[in-house]
């Protein structure tokens, strides 16, 4: 699987390959001189017979007696699926089934395990990729091995796909779509999300179809800092030589701290060439440009990968290149198939494997060369050891989830050791100055904080200082203007609301006389709160302030006059201790808040 990560040398293999050795002469090639036999030859003889010759010997061997077009296994074969009849359910039949196949899982699960510890720390090792990629492919569950192990207990009888306990009918291997059952039919944008049939009923696992074949619905990716950024705006993510795919491309490598892309350096001698090239040197051709066929530009997706084509994977363990080198390291995303379109699957695991004949076809070649024989072998062993699929783009709505890489934990957590601090004092300032109000700053949103979406590290973080500060300080200003028109407006609202109020509830309250008349009301001067509710922005100060000030006018009345007298005479006070120049007392105001009940103006 070729992503984008940094390009080593090309395969050992294929540096050993001498011109004589990749000369297509059009007949078949005998096991000796098959160039994945000479080309572990040579490398012995380069690593002076090493210790790791008498493991190359033995692969040479059973190389020899491997037709070079040989397909490789697909992932699992065709998966399958468990129905129990109704009326076994839970029977002594169905609970003795369900020990038998839990016990074949576990042989088949101990032996991936132990595939997998072999292969790690030899990541980079073509001998080790290919052992592991041929266990990966024995290690299935497979109905044939189910009925092999159901023979072995004399309750069990099979008939076909039915499985019968004691004579009667308990169960039934389903095959193909029967295996699956459709759970939430397309929509929005989903597709058609399925299940498969177990022993317990329905998996908890999903399921898409696509072309024909049901995936997991889930899949990963290492992705690269222009995928990082593009998913971070809101683009989709798509290869970075989109565009290009016809041409010859080196590819890219990426800063570690900046994430800028450089293209990468061409060097014959240690085999770095564009795609085209390689395709040249090892189908034997003299191509201008390379085929626009999803089938071919999967394959060097697949064995050259230089940011034409996306690859994925649907396991979430890690996993390496080729070459040993990981692909997340600038974090990696969870993919949800369902959201991703049929035409942008160039191809996938569960595809028909890439034949060298067909490959050949495609570059107009009769025959497929040594080179090009070994190398459609090694892209199918890829394809079934990571369970690759090679698409076109992703959409940013099927992008699930976000593993960050840890440079990128570093860099923004040192951006928000700067950039707060600025932000916080900033805004604070901005409203004391305007309101007079000394209140805490807030924390700015982690998604509100204008990290530099492709970088990465601590140190880059600081390099970004300076935009790191400008940001803060013009953001900070920003939202505390937003927070001071809220302030102003909910003041205003809440004065003019409290009046109204309380002068509302007084009356309601005021007792009429015989005669008609009823006793004065005096509206006192609303307090001015101390504190201001959270909000920003004038509209919803007006509304809140509002709202407060009836609230508060309201309770006011029903307090009585002493109550809100008491208040008004602190407020006063409070205005009399402060530095501002005192004001003379409005008289004609003052008096404006009696009114005597006349004889008639109210019933």
């Amino acid at each position: 699987m070729k992503a984008f990560e940094q390009q080593g040398d090309v395969s050992r293999v294929e540096q050993a390959t001498t011109r004589d050795e990749r000369t297509d002469t059009g007949a078949p090639e005998s096991p000796s001189t098959h160039p994945r036999v000479a080309a572990l030859q040579a490398m012995g003889a380069r690593l002076n017979q090493g210790p790791r010759v008498v493991a190359q010997a033995k692969l040479a061997s059973s190389l020899g007696g491997r037709s070079p077009t040989a397909p490789i296994q697909r992932v699992g074969g065709a998966k399958f699926g468990l129905g129990v009849e109704a009326a076994a359910r839970e029977s002594t039949g169905h609970q003795r089934l369900r020990e038998l196949y839990a016990e074949y899982k576990q042989e088949v699960r101990t032996g991936k395990q132990n595939a997998l510890t072999a292969f790690g720390g030899h990541e980079g090792d073509i001998d080790a990729q290919t052992t592991y990629s041929q266990a990966l492919a024995n290690a299935e569950l497979t109905p044939e091995g189910l009925k092999s192990r159901l023979g072995d207990d004399e309750a069990f009888s099979v008939e076909g796909d039915v499985i019968s306990y004691q004579g009667a009918p308990l169960a039934n291997i389903l095959r193909g779509g029967a295996a699956y059952a459709l759970t939430t039919p397309a929509a929005g944008g989903v597709a058609n999300v399925y299940k498969k049939h177990t022993l317990e009923g329905l998996s908890a696992k999903d399921y898409v179809r696509v072309r024909g074949s049901m995936l997991r619905r889930k899949a990963w990716r290492g992705i690269t800092p222009p995928e990082r950024k593009d998913l971070k705006e809101g683009r989709a993510l798509t290869p970075i030589n989109r565009g290009h795919v016809t041409e010859g491309q080196l590819g890219y490598n990426f800063d570690d701290s900046t994430g800028a892309p450089t293209e990468r350096v061409w060097n014959q001698a240690e085999g770095k060439v564009s795609d085209l090239e390689w395709l040249n040197n090892h189908a034997h051709t003299a191509l201008q440009a390379i085929p626009n066929n999803p089938r071919l530009l999967s394959f060097l997706q697949t064995r050259k990968g230089v940011g034409k084509l996306l690859s994925a994977r649907s396991t979430p363990g890690d996993i390496t290149s080729n070459h040993g080198v990981g692909f997340s390291g600038y974090g990696e995303v969870e993919i949800d198939l369902a959201r991703v379109p049929v035409a942008n699957f160039f191809h996938h695991y569960k595809d028909q494997p890439f034949g060298a004949n067909e490959l050949a076809g495609l570059v107009r070649r009769r025959e497929p060369s040594g080179p090009l024989q070994w190398e459609t072998e090694r892209a199918n062993e890829t394809v079934l050891r990571n369970r690759e699929l090679v698409l076109s783009a992703i959409p940013n709505a099927a992008v699930t989830d976000l593993r960050e890489a840890p440079s990128r934990t570093a860099y923004e957590a040192e951006f928000d050791r700067a950039y707060i601090p600025y932000y916080q004092e900033t805004y604070k300032e901005a409203v004391s100055e305007a309101t007079g109000l000394e209140e805490p700053a807030p924390r700015p949103a982690h998604d509100a904080i204008p990290y530099i979406q492709d970088h990465f590290t601590q140190m880059q973080a600081r390099t970004d200082g300076g935009y790191v500060a400008r940001e803060a300080r013009q953001r900070g200003g920003a939202d505390a203007r937003q927070r001071v028109a809220y302030i102003v407006a909910w003041r205003k609202a809440y004065g003019s609301a409290w009046k109204q109020a309380y002068e509302n509830a007084a009356w309601e309250a005021v007792v009429v006389d015989e005669e008609g008349n009823a006793p004065e009301v005096e509206v006192p001067k609303p307090p001015e709160p101390l504190q201001v509710e959270a909000g920003l922005g004038a509209v919803a100060g007006l509304a809140d302030g509002g709202a407060a000030g009836t609230r508060d006018g309201e309770e006011a009345a029903r307090a009585g006059p002493s109550s809100s007298s008491s208040e008004s005479k602190q407020q006063d006070e409070d205005d009399r201790d402060t530095d501002a120049p005192k004001s003379k007392p409005n008289k004609p105001a003052a008096r404006a808040g009696k009114r005597k009940k006349k004889k008639g103006d109210r019933t």
